[in-house]
Protein backbone atom coordinates (compact mmCIF):
# COMPACT_ATOMS: atom_id res chain seq x y z
CA UNK A 1 0.00 0.00 0.00
CA UNK A 2 1.32 3.48 -1.29
CA UNK A 3 0.92 6.08 1.40
CA UNK A 4 0.18 9.85 0.13
CA UNK A 5 2.09 11.66 3.03
CA UNK A 6 2.36 11.56 6.42
CA UNK A 7 1.40 15.36 6.88
CA UNK A 8 -1.53 15.27 4.71
CA UNK A 9 -4.87 17.31 6.46
CA UNK A 10 -8.27 17.65 6.07
CA UNK A 11 -7.61 21.23 4.04
CA UNK A 12 -4.94 20.02 1.85
CA UNK A 13 -7.15 17.16 1.05
CA UNK A 14 -9.83 19.61 -0.30
CA UNK A 15 -8.14 21.83 -2.08
CA UNK A 16 -6.63 19.24 -3.95
CA UNK A 17 -10.79 18.34 -4.72
CA UNK A 18 -11.32 22.02 -5.45
CA UNK A 19 -7.69 22.32 -7.82
CA UNK A 20 -9.39 19.65 -9.81
CA UNK A 21 -12.44 22.65 -10.83
CA UNK A 22 -9.96 25.26 -12.52
CA UNK A 23 -7.01 27.54 -11.67
CA UNK A 24 -8.85 30.14 -10.78
CA UNK A 25 -11.31 28.23 -7.92
CA UNK A 26 -10.94 29.12 -4.31
CA UNK A 27 -9.09 27.18 -1.81
CA UNK A 28 -9.98 27.08 2.06
CA UNK A 29 -6.97 28.40 4.53
CA UNK A 30 -8.00 26.26 7.34
CA UNK A 31 -10.76 23.68 6.91
CA UNK A 32 -11.77 23.68 9.84
CA UNK A 33 -12.65 27.49 10.83
CA UNK A 34 -13.60 28.34 7.64
CA UNK A 35 -16.83 29.68 7.71
CA UNK A 36 -18.04 30.12 3.99
CA UNK A 37 -20.81 28.76 2.02
CA UNK A 38 -18.11 27.00 -0.21
CA UNK A 39 -17.10 24.77 3.26
CA UNK A 40 -20.64 24.19 3.47
CA UNK A 41 -21.14 22.54 0.07
CA UNK A 42 -18.06 20.64 0.47
CA UNK A 43 -19.35 19.13 4.08
CA UNK A 44 -22.42 17.62 2.07
CA UNK A 45 -20.29 15.58 -0.39
CA UNK A 46 -17.06 14.78 1.50
CA UNK A 47 -18.22 11.84 3.68
CA UNK A 48 -20.75 9.86 1.04
CA UNK A 49 -17.70 10.82 -1.81
CA UNK A 50 -15.60 8.68 0.15
CA UNK A 51 -18.18 5.72 1.00
CA UNK A 52 -18.94 5.10 -2.67
CA UNK A 53 -15.25 4.52 -3.34
CA UNK A 54 -15.07 2.35 -0.22
CA UNK A 55 -17.99 0.13 -1.76
CA UNK A 56 -16.06 0.13 -4.95
CA UNK A 57 -13.80 -3.22 -4.15
CA UNK A 58 -12.28 -4.83 -1.09
CA UNK A 59 -9.44 -2.06 0.06
CA UNK A 60 -6.47 -3.43 1.23
CA UNK A 61 -5.87 -0.98 3.61
CA UNK A 62 -9.44 -0.84 4.92
CA UNK A 63 -9.55 -5.25 5.15
CA UNK A 64 -9.32 -6.85 8.62
CA UNK A 65 -9.68 -10.70 9.26
CA UNK A 66 -10.24 -11.25 13.35
CA UNK A 67 -11.19 -13.82 15.47
CA UNK A 68 -14.78 -13.06 17.14
CA UNK A 69 -16.62 -14.63 19.80
CA UNK A 70 -20.22 -16.00 19.34
CA UNK A 71 -23.32 -16.31 21.88
CA UNK A 72 -25.64 -19.33 21.13
CA UNK A 73 -28.88 -18.11 19.38
CA UNK A 74 -31.79 -20.39 19.38
CA UNK A 75 -34.46 -18.31 17.90
CA UNK A 76 -32.64 -17.29 14.69
CA UNK A 77 -32.88 -20.83 12.81
CA UNK A 78 -30.93 -21.60 11.09
CA UNK A 79 -28.68 -20.28 12.30
CA UNK A 80 -27.37 -21.04 15.87
CA UNK A 81 -24.55 -18.42 16.75
CA UNK A 82 -24.40 -15.01 16.51
CA UNK A 83 -21.54 -11.98 16.52
CA UNK A 84 -21.28 -8.95 17.67
CA UNK A 85 -19.43 -7.35 14.88
CA UNK A 86 -19.67 -3.44 16.47
CA UNK A 87 -16.52 -2.11 17.59
CA UNK A 88 -14.36 -4.32 15.43
CA UNK A 89 -10.89 -3.92 14.13
CA UNK A 90 -7.74 -1.81 14.96
CA UNK A 91 -8.38 -1.68 18.39
CA UNK A 92 -12.17 -1.94 18.53
CA UNK A 93 -11.77 1.78 16.86
CA UNK A 94 -13.71 0.98 13.64
CA UNK A 95 -16.64 -1.16 12.73
CA UNK A 96 -17.27 -3.77 10.44
CA UNK A 97 -18.72 -2.22 7.34
CA UNK A 98 -18.91 -4.61 5.47
CA UNK A 99 -18.34 -8.06 5.89
CA UNK A 100 -16.25 -10.51 3.14
CA UNK A 101 -15.99 -13.38 4.15
CA UNK A 102 -16.99 -15.87 7.28
CA UNK A 103 -15.17 -18.89 8.38
CA UNK A 104 -15.62 -21.31 11.39
CA UNK A 105 -12.63 -21.19 13.91
CA UNK A 106 -10.63 -24.51 13.66
CA UNK A 107 -8.26 -24.67 16.31
CA UNK A 108 -5.79 -22.33 17.62
CA UNK A 109 -3.31 -21.89 14.69
CA UNK A 110 -3.02 -20.33 11.44
CA UNK A 111 -2.11 -23.68 9.79
CA UNK A 112 -4.75 -25.80 11.16
CA UNK A 113 -7.75 -23.39 10.60
CA UNK A 114 -6.00 -22.86 6.27
CA UNK A 115 -6.07 -26.53 6.15
CA UNK A 116 -9.58 -26.99 7.18
CA UNK A 117 -11.43 -23.81 5.64
CA UNK A 118 -11.85 -25.05 2.28
CA UNK A 119 -14.01 -27.80 3.17
CA UNK A 120 -15.85 -26.23 5.94
CA UNK A 121 -18.10 -23.57 4.22
CA UNK A 122 -20.90 -22.23 6.69
CA UNK A 123 -24.12 -20.50 6.08
CA UNK A 124 -24.26 -16.97 7.08
CA UNK A 125 -26.00 -13.53 7.03
CA UNK A 126 -25.37 -10.39 8.01
CA UNK A 127 -27.78 -8.21 9.98
CA UNK A 128 -26.66 -4.56 11.07
CA UNK A 129 -24.09 -5.17 13.46
CA UNK A 130 -24.19 -8.95 13.51
CA UNK A 131 -23.60 -11.70 12.17
CA UNK A 132 -25.83 -15.32 12.33
CA UNK A 133 -24.20 -18.09 11.28
CA UNK A 134 -24.73 -21.92 11.41
CA UNK A 135 -21.45 -23.26 13.16
CA UNK A 136 -21.80 -26.75 12.49
CA UNK A 137 -21.02 -26.78 8.58
CA UNK A 138 -21.81 -31.19 7.73
CA UNK A 139 -21.25 -32.12 10.74
CA UNK A 140 -18.20 -30.39 11.54
CA UNK A 141 -17.02 -29.72 14.99
CA UNK A 142 -15.74 -26.37 15.47
CA UNK A 143 -15.22 -23.77 17.83
CA UNK A 144 -17.66 -21.15 19.00
CA UNK A 145 -15.50 -18.60 17.20
CA UNK A 146 -16.09 -17.01 13.40
CA UNK A 147 -13.23 -15.82 11.50
CA UNK A 148 -14.45 -12.80 9.92
CA UNK A 149 -12.97 -10.92 7.16
CA UNK A 150 -14.38 -7.49 6.66
CA UNK A 151 -14.44 -4.18 5.21
CA UNK A 152 -13.94 -0.99 7.76
CA UNK A 153 -15.40 2.53 7.16
CA UNK A 154 -12.31 4.84 8.24
CA UNK A 155 -13.98 7.87 6.71
CA UNK A 156 -16.13 7.69 9.57
CA UNK A 157 -13.77 7.97 12.39
CA UNK A 158 -11.33 10.78 10.74
CA UNK A 159 -12.88 13.48 13.14
CA UNK A 160 -11.33 13.37 16.75
CA UNK A 161 -9.40 9.98 15.73
CA UNK A 162 -5.05 9.80 16.85
CA UNK A 163 -3.00 9.33 13.82
CA UNK A 164 0.71 9.09 13.53
CA UNK A 165 2.10 12.04 13.19
CA UNK A 166 -0.88 13.75 13.15
CA UNK A 167 -2.00 13.20 10.05
CA UNK A 168 -5.44 12.32 9.78
CA UNK A 169 -5.18 10.40 6.03
CA UNK A 170 -2.08 8.28 7.64
CA UNK A 171 -3.70 5.09 7.12
CA UNK A 172 -5.17 5.62 3.87
CA UNK A 173 -3.79 4.32 0.44
CA UNK A 174 -2.92 6.74 -2.22
CA UNK A 175 -4.84 5.54 -4.80
CA UNK A 176 -8.21 5.11 -2.98
CA UNK A 177 -7.64 9.29 -2.14
CA UNK A 178 -7.37 10.62 -5.48
CA UNK A 179 -10.45 8.13 -6.33
CA UNK A 180 -11.99 10.02 -3.42
CA UNK A 181 -10.87 13.49 -3.97
CA UNK A 182 -11.85 13.63 -7.95
CA UNK A 183 -15.19 11.75 -7.00
CA UNK A 184 -15.65 14.59 -4.17
CA UNK A 185 -14.23 17.25 -7.22
CA UNK A 186 -17.02 15.77 -9.85
CA UNK A 187 -19.92 16.34 -7.19
CA UNK A 188 -18.93 19.74 -6.19
CA UNK A 189 -18.73 20.66 -10.32
CA UNK A 190 -22.17 22.19 -10.70
CA UNK A 191 -22.47 23.51 -6.65
CA UNK A 192 -19.50 25.51 -7.47
CA UNK A 193 -19.32 26.19 -11.21
CA UNK A 194 -22.32 25.55 -12.96
CA UNK A 195 -20.57 23.69 -15.43
CA UNK A 196 -21.83 20.09 -16.18
CA UNK A 197 -19.69 19.80 -18.78
CA UNK A 198 -17.16 20.00 -16.12
CA UNK A 199 -18.55 17.65 -13.75
CA UNK A 200 -18.81 15.13 -16.87
CA UNK A 201 -14.99 15.30 -17.50
CA UNK A 202 -14.11 14.50 -13.98
CA UNK A 203 -16.15 11.69 -13.68
CA UNK A 204 -14.65 10.45 -17.01
CA UNK A 205 -11.57 10.40 -15.48
CA UNK A 206 -12.54 9.04 -12.05
CA UNK A 207 -14.64 5.56 -14.16
CA UNK A 208 -11.93 5.44 -17.11
CA UNK A 209 -8.42 6.40 -14.87
CA UNK A 210 -8.80 6.35 -11.33
CA UNK A 211 -11.26 3.52 -10.37
CA UNK A 212 -9.72 1.08 -12.78
CA UNK A 213 -5.79 1.90 -12.00
CA UNK A 214 -6.95 1.60 -8.22
CA UNK A 215 -8.46 -1.98 -8.75
CA UNK A 216 -5.37 -3.12 -10.62
CA UNK A 217 -3.09 -2.08 -7.82
CA UNK A 218 -5.38 -3.38 -5.09
CA UNK A 219 -6.11 -7.05 -6.46
CA UNK A 220 -2.16 -7.51 -6.75
CA UNK A 221 -1.33 -5.71 -3.70
CA UNK A 222 0.29 -7.44 -0.78
CA UNK A 223 0.27 -10.47 -2.86
CA UNK A 224 3.44 -13.36 -2.96
CA UNK A 225 3.82 -14.42 -6.66
CA UNK A 226 6.23 -17.84 -6.79
CA UNK A 227 7.82 -19.40 -9.50
CA UNK A 228 6.01 -16.83 -12.34
CA UNK A 229 7.75 -17.94 -15.14
CA UNK A 230 11.42 -17.45 -16.58
CA UNK A 231 10.45 -14.37 -19.38
CA UNK A 232 8.99 -12.45 -16.76
CA UNK A 233 10.75 -10.66 -14.09
CA UNK A 234 10.76 -12.42 -10.44
CA UNK A 235 8.66 -10.39 -7.79
CA UNK A 236 8.90 -11.20 -4.20
CA UNK A 237 5.71 -9.24 -3.20
CA UNK A 238 3.02 -6.64 -5.18
CA UNK A 239 3.59 -4.03 -1.64
CA UNK A 240 7.41 -3.86 -3.17
CA UNK A 241 5.98 -2.30 -6.56
CA UNK A 242 8.81 -4.07 -8.31
CA UNK A 243 8.03 -4.06 -11.78
CA UNK A 244 6.72 -7.68 -14.05
CA UNK A 245 7.53 -6.78 -17.34
CA UNK A 246 9.36 -8.91 -19.74
CA UNK A 247 13.40 -9.28 -19.18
Amino acid sequence: MARVGENLTKTDFVNVALSKLGSDRVQMADYESDNTEIKEIVKLYFESAGEEILNVTDWNFAKFTEKIATTGSSSSKPYNRVADIAGSGRGTTYDAYRVIEVQPQFGDDYATFNSQKASSKINWIEVKDKIYADLNPDGATATTNLIVTYITNPIQELDGASYPNGSEFFFFDSLFLKCWYTNLASKLAVPLTGSKDLEKAIKDELINICIPEAKRVNAVEGSQIVGIGADFNEIGSINNYKNFGKV
